[in-house]
């Protein structure tokens, strides 16, 4: 953050230059109110410039997609600047600062966030800024990859696994039941557990993202579910979506706004740093492997890990007991 002195020196010469390059006074006078949200002639200033240039500005608030997506508005309209992204879970405090900065912009763009995130709950902006909300999903699949899971919190605590907070429930299931290690790996690998297992799982989770999605000004689903009927995944994980999918959410956002927009290049990928293999209960896709930035990963070496990790956490296995089986 800059200091006092150094957001003056930036706010005098975006005054100076205003007459002659305004898109560049835009810009410093944008960097000064980043800094200081509540001065008034530098929101004022900031304002003023840019409705004169046509710019529509955006706050994103969401999960780990929110990054992504803030990415894609900018690439899909060059006239788009993003104020502020915030990722919920890494956001620890309410601070009045952020409605300065939420009361100028054009947009917001959020995800269903739980009252449990003070500040920036969904029902708290709606009570604020209902005019300028852009409400969206989470956007999450369970059915290709219906074998992982996060195991609860105990303390606040998320238990990891050898690849993070992923872990494998023919693992834990296996292990809760007292099956060796060797038992559980023939499971994994098991088309007809598979099947049995998580039969209704592709059913199941797009009436739950249909549900998630009854109130929101932006859907998804629709996508997704054809997606799953050509046989197309466009999911890394079950909450890590494809960049090219992401791109089509981001080009109904601009239609909802009204907003024009252009196809950017979607190769690459950002949320990639997992990869599972489709699941074998989806028949017809090929299975793939499980990679973790991009190395295949050894499953027997993450079943023993996981094992050890298992025995090391009896709190979070029996929350896990506790919460799935019945």
């Amino acid at each position: 953050m800059l200091d006092v002195s150094e957001v003056d020196a930036i706010r005098d010469a975006a005054r100076a230059l205003k007459d002659a390059d305004s898109r560049l006074s835009y810009r410093l006078f944008r960097l000064a109110f980043l800094c200081r949200p509540g001065g008034p002639y530098i929101a004022s200033n900031y304002k003023e410039l840019k409705q004169s240039l046509g710019i529509k500005s955006f706050v994103v608030i969401g999960n780990c997609q929110a990054e992504i997506i803030a990415s894609l508005l900018r690439e899909k309209n060059p006239t788009i600047e993003i104020d502020l992204v915030v990722v919920a879970h890494l956001y620890k405090h309410a601070s009045d600062d952020i409605y300065k900065r939420l009361d100028l912009v054009d947009y917001i763009v959020t995800q269903n966030i739980s009252d449990a995130f003070s500040g920036i709950s969904t029902s708290l902006l709606e009570s604020k800024y209902k005019d300028k909300l852009i409400k969206i999903p989470n956007v999450f699949f369970s059915d290709y990859h219906p074998d992982w899971t996060y195991l609860p919190t105990v303390g606040g605590v998320r238990c990891q696994s050898p690849i993070g907070d992923y872990h494998c429930r023919t693992l834990v299931t296996s292990f809760l039941e007292g099956l060796s290690v060797d038992d559980a790996i023939c499971r994994m690998y098991s088309p007809d557990y598979a099947v049995s297992t998580y039969a209704n799982a592709a059913q199941n989770s797009i009436e739950e993202l249909i549900e998630r999605e009854r109130h929101l000004d932006v859907v998804v689903s629709d996508i997704v579910w054809s997606d799953y009927l050509r046989g197309v995944c466009r999911f890394h994980t079950f909450n890590h979506p494809s960049r090219s999918l992401l791109n089509e959410l981001v080009g109904r956002i601009l239609d909802f706004a009204g907003l024009p927009n252009i196809e950017p290049d979607t190769q690459g990928e950002n949320l990639d740093k997992v990869v599972f293999g489709v699941s074998k209960n989806v028949i017809g896709m090929t299975d793939g492997a499980l990679l973790v930035n991009g190395a295949e990963v050894d499953i027997r070496d993450f079943s023993e890990r996981s094992y050890a990790t298992y025995w090391r956490n009896p709190l979070h296995l029996d929350a896990y007991r506790k919460r799935h089986w019945k």
